[in-house]
């Protein structure tokens, strides 16, 4: 692991290191955050409204390690792959219903985060082995994101966005999105 002074002191110090830094840093963040021993409370006061910075996000990692401090400050929390960042959505997390997500630049992230970024997702954190017998579904699924992604029909963008959007159809709460 990268060695780092952790929790850092300001927001941002993780936007320098590179993928393998960054992977780094979200384990620190996930590990600070479910320490039974660890000073860090997240908030957890309804009607949030977080304020992602878009110009922040230059890759599926930057997006979470931005998310993260966006709702947990300096070195904070809110997932690590997009499964823990789809747990993170219904709350305890530092969120409680209700709470908006602001993304500004979206379009930037929207930009970087494209159909190669998907395809790199697919590959990165989708791609363990399925058994056919028990995750058909699934298997179809990235099959069928798989190739909407090669003909420019599907970004990693898209599936952020529909994954915050899905949260109130899925558990009753109220998360509201503003694309910036």
């Amino acid at each position: 692991m990268a060695s780092f002074p952790f929790p850092p002191a300001s927001l941002n110090e993780w936007r320098p290191l590179d993928e393998a830094g960054r992977r780094s840093w979200l384990t620190y963040a996930s590990q600070r955050f479910f320490d039974p021993g660890a000073v860090f409370v997240p908030s957890k006061a309804r009607g949030r409204v977080i304020v992602v910075d878009g110009s922040l996000v230059d890759t599926l990692l930057g997006f979470y390690c931005a998310i993260g401090e966006a709702v947990n400050g300096p070195g904070g929390y809110f997932g690590l792959s997009m499964l823990a960042f789809d747990d993170c959505l219904f709350s305890g997390f530092g969120l409680e219903y209700p709470y908006t997500i602001v993304w500004r630049e979206s379009q930037r992230s929207q930009r970087v985060l494209d159909a190669q970024a998907l395809l790199k997702y697919l590959d990165d954190e989708y791609n363990y082995d399925l058994d056919p017998e028990w995750f058909t579904e699934s298997i179809a699924w990235r099959e069928e994101t798989r190739r909407a992604a090669l003909a420019g029909e599907r970004t990693m963008f898209d599936k952020i966005v529909d994954t915050i959007r899905s949260v109130p159809e899925r558990n009753g709460g109220s998360v509201t999105l503003v694309l910036e």
